[in-house]
């Protein structure tokens, strides 16, 4: 079990879902956060949330500096960056409701395709 949790695909699932989780949670949160802000001051439910979102972001890079001592960086680099490219993108669509273009979406696919092919290199 503990191999399987030092794993690199782990270890890069890990870093994308809390480098993509956090900047969303921020993303969506903000604009409720200035709000209440003026209105209540720091200590509010937004606050926390911004708290929470900034702590998933943290957590990634701490995640990613493992990967880094464990991974070349010329793969493990493309590997996040397209990683966390099209999981943004999927929840810019689907939890903020961003539109997709026809172009996105195949650049999506051609990011996919590669981080396919650099995975298939390592």
């Amino acid at each position: 079990m503990l191999r399987f949790l030092t794993s690199l695909p782990f270890l890069f699932s890990i870093y994308t879902v809390m480098s993509v989780g956090g900047m969303v949670l921020v993303k969506h949160t903000f604009p409720a956060f200035k709000l209440a802000y003026a209105q209540q001051g720091l200590f509010n439910l937004p606050a926390l949330q911004l708290a929470a979102g900034a702590s998933m972001y943290v957590f990634s890079f701490l995640t990613w500096m493992v990967i880094l001592s464990r991974a070349p960086l010329i793969v493990a680099y493309p590997i996040a960056v397209g990683l966390t490219m099209a999981a943004s993108a999927a929840c810019a669509i689907f939890i903020l409701g961003e539109q997709l273009t026809w172009s996105s979406g195949v650049g999506v696919a051609l990011i996919f395709a590669g981080v396919m092919l650099l995975t298939k290199a390592a």
